[in-house]
């Protein structure tokens, strides 16, 4: 399941926004559990009629600190999270005063990114002062550990300080082990939401497409998480009734849970099996036997092979049973890499 953290400044929304996420379903504390929107499931639904249809599912905590006050040991949801959710605050309201002064989120966003960009540079610092004080201390093979250890720290530092992001560095497989042994908070995935009122609806294409011009492909979204929260507690009459009077469209909830997906680096697939249809996420380039484990160890212990065939390949076809007879089921090996949208049968043996 995917760990998202949402982390702002106060007072940007963040409480509505995971109110929005809700629905309509309230959050244990700070953390709540959302079943993703997923057409393909739907459809696969429609083919199989399972008895039981589960969804994939994300996990969205809203710990007690805030952009601005970050210091010391962070909290768990931070630390640990497959993706953060920066709130941005573009909302005006008179009620709630911006504790930063005048609303404006693009200063938000350069002062959120320069805050955790020296947040990555403090730890950098501390552990490559740690090496330097250990150095004489150590036996030779220690020391050549430390010395890789401390390459890639002094690399990393030097992209941070050119103003760049973790997330872009090139790093390779074992480098990016190094990385992960600290809480750098520019080497997860950032999914930005600007948390817009009504005035900005018109705008939210816009702003999308400036967040993805500087930090990627479906990096940024804008959602009106007052309304959306508000729209949870209505009827779907109400809720048209209330999207038209407001210029709302539909789907921006949706569209937020996709792209915390995406920027997670995750990709799904499909199961059916014992009358239950199942999505399930992984991450992209995972192979067959890491699938298979995501469903189960014994799976992955004892795999065999897999039945693949694709969603658009078995919707386009109607059932299993005719993309057997057209060549388009396949059986794929433990090296077979998963493509988003796989609908796999594993065999093992126990």
């Amino acid at each position: 399941m995917i760990q998202a953290s949402l982390l702002g400044f106060p007072r940007s929304g963040r409480t509505t926004l995971l109110r929005a996420l809700g629905r309509g379903t309230e959050a244990a504390g700070d953390v709540l559990v959302v079943d993703l929107p997923d057409p393909r499931l739907d459809r696969l639904a429609r083919l199989f009629k399972p008895r039981k249809v589960t969804p994939v599912r994300l996990t969205f905590s809203d710990p007690p600190v805030a952009l601005g006050s970050l210091r010391g040991a962070l909290p768990p949801a931070i630390a640990e999270a497959d993706l953060l959710v920066l709130v941005i605050r573009a909302f005006s309201d008179p009620t709630v005063p911006h504790p930063r002064g005048p609303v404006d989120p693009w200063r938000d966003l350069a002062d959120a990114r320069a805050e955790l960009v020296l947040w990555d540079l403090a730890i950098i610092e501390r552990r490559l002062s740690r090496i330097a004080e250990t150095w004489g201390k150590v036996s030779p093979a220690e020391r050549e550990k430390l010395s890789r250890e401390r390459e890639v720290l002094e690399r990393a530092r030097e992209f941070l300080d050119q103003g760049g992001l973790l997330t872009a560095g090139k790093f390779d497989r074992e480098e990016d082990r190094v990385l992960r042994n600290f809480q750098l908070l520019t080497r997860k995935p950032w999914l930005i939401v600007f948390n817009i009122d009504e005035g900005l609806i018109p705008e939210i294409g816009a702003v999308e497409e400036r967040i993805a011009a500087e930090y990627g492909p479906d990096s940024g979204v804008a959602v009106a998480a007052r309304l959306e929260a508000e729209l949870s507690r209505l009827t779907p009459a109400e809720q048209a009734e209330f999207r038209a009077a407001y210029g709302l469209p539909e789907g921006g909830i949706d569209r937020l849970l996709w792209r915390a997906l995406r920027r997670s680096g995750r990709i799904l697939f499909y199961t059916y099996k014992g009358d239950e249809l199942r999505a399930w996420d992984v991450p992209a380039g995972a192979d067959a036997v890491a699938a298979a484990g995501a469903v189960h160890t014994d799976m992955a212990r004892g795999f065999i092979r897999a039945e693949v065939v694709h969603f658009d390949d078995l919707t386009r076809v109607g059932s299993i049973a005719e993309a057997r007879r057209q060549g388009l089921l396949r059986l794929e090996g433990r090296n077979y890499t998963v493509a988003d949208g796989d609908v796999i049968t594993f065999l093992f043996h126990v």
